[in-house]
Formats: structure tokens, C-alpha cells, sequence
């Protein structure tokens, strides 16, 4: 028979401490299983939210054999009152998916920060408003300068209405120094060649636009405009310009010259002409240095050379034989 405590409870090893409930506390979400002791008694709950067992009255196991050992010694005891042994399971937690949320877990993607989209876009959107006002801006020089080049083409034709000439015939100088109106076809040459100089700067201003052009429509308006009036030198001036669009120096030099030379020379002609000048200048003495420099490295090899040659004809040889008598060789190269 069970001895008993004063407190009318049974002592001993049969004893056995009535399990907790598992309390809920606010934020597990819904039940959705507990889990039940031997004796009907609530050890474990598992939650929608948590996901995991709550066990209040097992301990994680330690040594299997010490487990072992101490389930044999009371096996007797608790077999003797005709009781199911009194055994502690572990349940390890399962680990939260996302506490909170229900569901599996959702990988987060980076959220890319508003304020560097929005600074890309707006260099975007100022990039392309620079170009487009680049585009209307030429759009409407290039409409300026065909307008103007159609202007003075109608002035010209104008010209040779009223005062009864053709520019062909005056390019070619048919008209006799003795007719009544030379002295007014002086003076028509001399404004239609001011026409051909204004249309070859517009053209000159248009064909700049393109890469590697060749201004043959601007060359084509000078030529004509030096034709009318071969004294004025500003139509030379304006083709060395097109001779150093074009990097020929020499051409450009020949019609400076020219445009100096004529009876109304083109002052501004002699500053383009002193600054090729210049340049040629200074090309020539950087030239002429390199080739010292080279001059001199070539000279001071060859030295170099020779006395190194000296040095191996002046060379003597000294040979000492196993017997101790010794023989000199002097070099002769």
C-alpha cells in the first residue's frame, strides 16, 4: 500500500504533477490543434499564426542512456499501481515562415529608389529638349540663308532688267568702252559683284553643315564675283578662305597675296597671311630642333664607336701556362 503525506496526497514515485495548460496569448492567431497528455490534460496548442507547438511540460532530452537507465528503475513503480508509464516527448519548434502572415514566406524585391529614377529621367527629358532646339535652330537658319540666297538671285535678275545687261555678257567683258552706258555698267558690275559675294559667304554658311564638303557652289559665286571686278581683293580673300577650310595652305598664300596686291586691297588679308606665316615658322623650328637633336644623338653614338674601338686595339693579353712561363698578345683589330 501507497504511504500517503499528511495532506491525504500519495507520496513516492507515483506522484505525478498534473501538466499545465497551454495558455493563449494575444497575437497566436486561431487554434488550430492542441495536443492532449495521458491523463486528458492539455499540454500543447498549435497556432495559425506561430505555427508551432507550445509544450509546457517537456524538457529537450538529454543523454539517451541516462533516459534509458532512469526509465528502467521506475518501471517497476509505475507498472506496480497498473498506470501507463510517464513519458516526456520533446517537440522541437517548427521554424515561423513569416510571423504574422499566413502563408509562405514572400521574397521582398528591391525597391528602386524613386529619386534617381526620377533625376535620370529628367536628364533624359533635358537631353532630348537640348537636341530638339538644336534641330529647330538649324531648321530655321538653314530656311534664313535659302531665303536670303533667293533674295539677291531676284535682285540680280532685277538688275538686269531694268538697266538692260546680261551678266553673262559683263562676265565676259563683250561690252565696248565706248557704248553710252559704260560708265552705268561700271557701277552695275561692281554691285552685282557684291551680290556673287553674298551669295558665296550664304552658300560657304550652308555647306559648312556638312563634313568634308568641297564648296563648289561658294568657290562657283567668288570666282564670278573676281570676274566682274578683278581690282577689288575681297574676292580673293574669300577664296584662301575656302583654301584653309580646305587645309591648302599654299592656295591660300597665293590668293592673300593677290587679294594685297590688288588696286582696293583687302587689309584684313595680311593678318591671315602674317599668322600662316607664324605657323609655317614655327613648324620649321620645331622641325629643325628634332633633326639637331638626332644629329647630335647619331654623333655621339658614332663616338662612342670609335673609342670603344680604341680601347680593344690598345687591349693586351696576358697568358700564364701550367709551367709558369707566361706570353702577350696585343689586339690589332
Amino acid at each position: 500500500m501507497d504511504a500517503k503525506s499528511p495532506s491525504g496526497q500519495p507520496s513516492g514515485p507515483q506522484h505525478r504533477k498534473r501538466p499545465e495548460m497551454a495558455r493563449y496569448k494575444p497575437g497566436m492567431g486561431k487554434i488550430l490543434a492542441a495536443k492532449k497528455g495521458d491523463n486528458g490534460d492539455t499540454i500543447g496548442v498549435q497556432s495559425e499564426d506561430v505555427r508551432h507547438e507550445l509544450v509546457t511540460d517537456a524538457k529537450p532530452p538529454s543523454d539517451p542512456r541516462s533516459d534509458h537507465k532512469s526509465n528502467n528503475g521506475n518501471k517497476g513503480a509505475n507498472n506496480s499501481n497498473g498506470k501507463k508509464p510517464d513519458i516526456k516527448v520533446y517537440v522541437p519548434p517548427k521554424p515561423a515562415a513569416n510571423v504574422g502572415q499566413s502563408g509562405p514566406q514572400r521574397l521582398m524585391e528591391p525597391v528602386p529608389q524613386a529619386g534617381a529614377a526620377t533625376t535620370t529621367a529628367a536628364a533624359d527629358g533635358q537631353q532630348q529638349q537640348q537636341q530638339q532646339q538644336q534641330a529647330d535652330l538649324k531648321t530655321s537658319l538653314h530656311k534664313i540663308i535659302d531665303e536670303a540666297s533667293l533674295f539677291f538671285e531676284n535682285l540680280l535678275v532685277k538688275m538686269q532688267e531694268t538697266y538692260g545687261f546680261v551678266i553673262e555678257k559683263l562676265l565676259a567683258h563683250e561690252y565696248d568702252s565706248d557704248a553710252e552706258n559704260y560708265e552705268t555698267l561700271k557701277l552695275v558690275s561692281i554691285s552685282a559683284q557684291k551680290i556673287y559675294l553674298y551669295l558665296g559667304d550664304l552658300s560657304r554658311y550652308r555647306e559648312c553643315e556638312t563634313k568634308n564638303s568641297t564648296f563648289v557652289k561658294s568657290k562657283f559665286f567668288y570666282l564670278r564675283a573676281q570676274m566682274l571686278a578683278p581690282k577689288n581683293g575681297r574676292s580673293y580673300n574669300q577664296l584662301a578662305l575656302l583654301a584653309m577650310y580646305q587645309n591648302r595652305r599654299l592656295d591660300a598664300v597665293y590668293y592673300y597675296m593677290r587679294s594685297l596686291a590688288a588696286s582696293n586691297p583687302f587689309l584684313t588679308a595680311r593678318e591671315n597671311l602674317l599668322t600662316i606665316f607664324d605657323e609655317c615658322r614655327r613648324k620649321y623650328e620645331l622641325n629643325e630642333r628634332k633633326r639637331n637633336q638626332d644629329l647630335e644623338a647619331n654623333r655621339r653614338k658614332r663616338r662612342e664607336e670609335l673609342e670603344s674601338l680604341a680601347a680593344d686595339k690598345n687591349r693586351l693579353e696576358i697568358w700564364i701556362r701550367a709551367d709558369g712561363t707566361s706570353a702577350v698578345f696585343a689586339n690589332y683589330k
